[in-house]
């Protein structure tokens, strides 16, 4: 049977001197003796200080790594998973041979897989969150812009408010600012002039007012304009083409159709 303490370590099997630990502090009633180590189990369990300052200690160490690590996940109750983290350190130290280690395993594999869902929401959260964030600065750099560019030149916003977005784009710096990029069909930024200076969406507006189809939508533009086609009028015949949907798009079409039969062009780009 094993002692609660010795005062020999040699005294002992070399097999069981591994489960001892010598108390250290003199002034500790076991000073300089040697103490089996156990778990306390419902309370029962035999004291050792020392153990208390070290786990102690330890908590204090992994708290602060923790806290490191898990900088970016607010949200996340550090107190929980730290609770769980000391408890799948205990449990991991059962001996697997047996079948009360079995049923450990599992608890183990419980709270590995509920620990990687909380942090899995987590994540989802904040990345859902970005998204949005994203969205509203998408709006308020680009969409925004190009509703206030369009409007200072004479552009009709509804028409060419979709041909200015997609050729713009919110990026993000390296320094973590955001810009807006006028792009090409390539979605390469484009450049304004031989000094290398980005196009902005102004200098895209004011590219599109110069020339055709969208010219046509700047009020006072100077580009040539047309008026309705022979037997096209309000009344006259339907359309044989959506000028809205995309195998038909055609900007010249839908100026027309808006203008002369406003209730059709509704029609049309709801069935587009």
């Amino acid at each position: 049977m094993l002692k609660a303490y010795v005062d020999d370590i040699e005294a002992l099997d070399e097999g069981l001197r591994q489960f001892y630990r010598k108390v250290e502090d003199d002034k500790h009633p076991l000073g300089g003796k040697f103490v089996l180590a156990v778990e306390p189990v419902a309370g029962f369990g035999i004291e050792n200080v020392e153990t208390l300052k070290s786990a102690l200690a330890s908590e204090r160490e992994r708290r602060e790594k923790n806290d490191r690590l898990l900088k970016d996940f607010e949200g996340l109750n550090a107190a929980d998973v730290r609770q769980k983290l000391e408890r799948l350190e205990r449990v991991s130290k059962i001996d697997p041979d047996k079948e009360s280690d079995r049923l450990a395993a599992e608890k183990i594999d419980a709270f590995k897989t509920q620990v990687q869902k909380d942090i899995q929401e987590l994540k989802t959260r904040h990345e859902d969150r970005e998204g949005r964030l994203v969205q509203q600065v998408n709006y308020l750099m680009s969409t925004s812009e190009a509703k206030g560019a369009l409007a200072k030149h004479g552009g009709d916003i509804e028409l060419l408010l979709p041909h200015v977005e997609r050729q713009t784009r919110v990026k993000e710096t390296e320094d973590g600012r955001f810009i807006v990029e006028v792009i090409d069909d390539k979605g390469i930024a484009r450049i304004k002039d031989a000094s290398g200076a980005l196009m902005t969406i102004e200098d895209l507006v004011i590219e599109m007012r110069g020339k055709d189809p969208f010219g046509k939508a700047f009020s006072n533009s100077g580009t040539s304009g047309g008026g309705a086609k022979p037997g096209a009028a309000g009344g006259g015949r339907p359309t044989e083409k959506n000028p809205w949907s995309k195998d038909n798009f055609n900007l010249t079409e839908q100026m027309r159709i808006s203008r002369e039969n406003p209730e059709l062009a509704a029609r049309l780009k709801s069935a587009a």
